[in-house]
Parts: structure tokens; C-alpha cells; sequence
């Protein structure tokens, strides 16, 4: 039986091949681990979180760029370079773009500080939230064991979330993904 392959769409095109690879958050990089309590730090499920947190954050701002209303439209001739296109998402090379301004596959060649940090931020919030998760199950809110007037126990789930609440807050200021309500 030859081995499965993983074909990952639409932020898939920044990982390597077949494996997801951290390129904004470092683990070994000192801010970046500044950004996180002391115990989480050496937390051998450091690299993990890192890897799944950024993955999903990139993810949230990834969208196929055939989709975008805006881009369907001839631009003007003359485009203040605010508005140039090129700086509103970074085309992936596989239909979809990372629609935050000045983002860059490669955070060396980025060349707004402030949208790093800011990409560093979210994913150390993302890792802070789902840190405690690995040891629970997260979704049971409430178990019941049997009384005597019930044979069986009940179970309450919640819904679940990866993401915690807020946040992408600190990402608002680059974000040029379209508004819902309007064209």
C-alpha cells in the first residue's frame, strides 16, 4: 500500500511539503518566547502549539483571491501606493492570498516591524489558550453520574474554539480582507 500524501490547501503553500513549519513565531527566538509565561516556555509541546497556532492564524486571513470582489474590477490608472494591490495580500501562488498588508512569506524580508510583532503576538495568545487545553477534554463542560433517579449520567458539551476570545486584535491594523456588508 504506497503511503499517503497530505496536500494542504490554501495557507499550504507556506508550510514545507508535508509538514507545517513555523517561519513568524520561533521557539527558539528570546522575543518570541518572551511573549509566554516561564512553564510554557519549556514546554515540550512548545514546537507543536507554535506550529499549529501560526498555521491557523495565517489560516483566518487566508482566502481565495478570485473571491475578492475588489480585485474583479479594472484599477484606476493611478493608484495611490497606499492602495496598490500588491501591498493589500500576498499571493500564495495557488489561487489564495494572506490578505494582511506587507506580509510576507518570509518575516526577513518583511518589512513592517510592527505587523511581525503583531503576528507574533497573536500566535503567543493562541499557544497561551490552548496550553491548558492538552490535558482536558475540552468539550465536556459538565459530567453527571447517575442518581437514583437516573440510570444514566448526563453530558454537557460547549462549543468548542480554538481560537480565544480577542484574539486577532492585535492583527486589526492589517487586516484588508473585505467587509461583509459592503463592496
Amino acid at each position: 500500500m504506497p503511503a499517503a500524501t497530505v496536500t494542504f490547501s490554501g495557507i499550504g503553500a507556506l508550510q514545507a511539503s508535508a509538514a507545517r513549519v513555523t517561519t513568524y513565531f520561533q521557539v527558539t527566538n528570546a522575543a518570541c518566547l518572551a511573549m509566554l509565561p516561564p512553564d510554557l516556555r519549556t514546554s515540550v509541546d512548545l514546537a507543536f502549539l507554535a506550529t499549529e497556532a501560526e498555521f491557523d492564524v495565517l489560516s483566518f486571513y487566508t482566502k481565495p483571491i478570485n473571491r475578492v470582489t475588489y480585485l474583479n474590477y479594472p484599477a484606476p490608472a493611478q493608484l495611490p501606493v497606499a492602495l496598490r494591490l500588491t501591498s493589500v495580500f500576498t499571493d500564495l501562488g495557488n489561487g489564495n492570498g494572506v490578505f494582511l498588508l506587507n506580509y510576507t512569506i518570509d518575516p526577513t524580508q518583511c518589512t513592517d516591524p510592527g505587523l511581525v510583532t503583531a503576528i507574533r503576538r497573536t500566535v503567543a495568545e493562541v499557544i497561551r489558550w490552548r496550553y491548558p487545553q492538552l490535558k482536558r477534554d475540552v468539550q465536556v463542560k459538565q459530567r453527571s453520574a447517575p442518581s437514583g433517579t437516573s440510570v444514566s449520567g448526563s453530558t454537557t458539551w460547549i462549543d468548542f474554539d480554538q481560537l480565544p476570545p480577542g484574539w486577532n486584535r492585535w492583527l486589526r491594523l492589517w487586516d484588508t480582507r473585505e467587509n461583509a456588508w459592503g463592496v
